[in-house]
């Protein structure tokens, strides 16, 4: 019996942990996809003075 509750605790942090891990993902891919859109809308005001001492 305890062997058959032990394989349903670890079947649930399994799936925990592949859904921290698919948030994880999302949000490494659309955080530089978020900027790039930013930067290449010019969305961001001011943002040319931010360079001129390059």
């Amino acid at each position: 019996m305890a062997t058959k509750i032990y394989i349903v605790l670890a079947a649930s942090t399994m799936a925990g942990v592949v859904n921290k891990f698919f948030i994880t993902s999302l949000t490494m891919w659309a955080a530089p996809v978020a900027i790039l859109y930013v930067f290449n809308h010019n969305l961001i005001p001011g943002k040319l003075t931010l360079f001129l001492f390059f």
